[in-house]
């Protein structure tokens, strides 16, 4: 399972408006759908999704995690979901986030 932990911009952190929302439009700039949109019994409260690319029949999942009690957001990728497609977008979406203001993200995981 690879992890990549994100830094989501300041702005964000103190806007009225819920960090899923713009989470989920920065996601949503990309060639990505999301098939999955739901919650995590291990992390209480945190909102989870599971993004496919946008051209229907190309194989992958990446999944994107918004934790709030923690402030964390995270992308993983587990071994059985990994497509060829994801590398390329999962830098797109650092980039926006860089471009919105944050540090760069930093990978854990093998």
């Amino acid at each position: 399972m690879r992890k990549i932990e994100l830094s989501l911009p300041a702005a964000w952190l103190s806007d009225a408006r819920p960090i899923t929302d713009f989470l989920e439009a920065e996601c949503l700039t990309l060639p990505l759908r999301i098939t999955l949109k739901s919650t995590l019994r291990s992390f209480a409260g945190c909102t989870h999704w599971h993004f496919k690319h946008a051209e229907t029949g190309r194989p992958g999942t990446l999944e994107l995690t918004w934790w709030p009690a923690e402030r964390r957001a995270w992308l993983t990728i587990a071994g059985s979901r990994a497509g060829a497609w994801q590398p390329a977008l999962i830098d797109a979406l650092r980039e926006r986030l860089r471009a919105a203001g944050t540090p760069a993200s930093v990978e854990t995981g093998p």
